[in-house]
């Protein structure tokens, strides 16, 4: 029993030892101006992974954003995104990834109920080590499925929306 128990203790150890966690996110802004209406978004959103090894990591995001648009009503959606990442190839100092996962949340417009927001998709990013703690990461675009209430969206692409810049801290 002894041995079964410090077998167990040696496993766990061995494990943590290659694992890392790491916390960071996103901060972002938006403006859009499209014949005369002008929409703000601010963004935030914090993050929490954990390195299973050098390709995969467990993650997950808490996302929330305000929308205004000028002259109009406002927006807030919060959701919450766990996600797998696989790094598929590594060059230096950078490493390319993607993650996939699924969101849920809510969506509130200004004079209206609220609604569920629900997503699955995958994407691609670049993570730059500049230091062994701090990592600076992009992601570039979205291949998925985002639903809510009223609307269903399936696509690919990349634009100011899909474009993120962040950081992590790895202890």
């Amino acid at each position: 029993m002894k041995k079964m128990f410090l077998m167990a203790i040696m496993a766990i150890c061995a494990v943590s030892a290659n694992a890392q966690v790491w916390i960071g996110g996103n901060l972002g802004y938006d403006f859009d101006k499209n014949n005369d209406v002008k929409t703000h978004a601010l963004s935030i959103s914090p993050e929490i992974g954990y390195n299973l090894s050098d390709k995969w990591a467990i993650a997950a995001n808490l996302d929330y954003t305000y929308g205004k648009v000028v002259n109009s009503g406002s927006v807030n959606t919060f959701t919450i995104n766990p996600y797998v990442r696989y790094t598929f190839a590594k060059a230096g100092m950078a490493s390319f990834f993607v993650d996939g996962g699924i969101e849920g949340g809510f969506q509130k417009v200004e004079n209206f109920d609220a609604e569920g927001v629900f997503g699955i998709g995958f994407q691609p990013g670049v993570a730059l080590q500049i230091s062994p703690k701090v990592c600076l990461v992009t992601k570039l675009g979205y291949l998925g499925y985002r639903h809510t209430d009223d609307h269903d969206r399936f696509g690919f692409g990349v634009n100011n929306e899909t474009i993120t810049f962040g950081a992590y801290y790895a202890f």
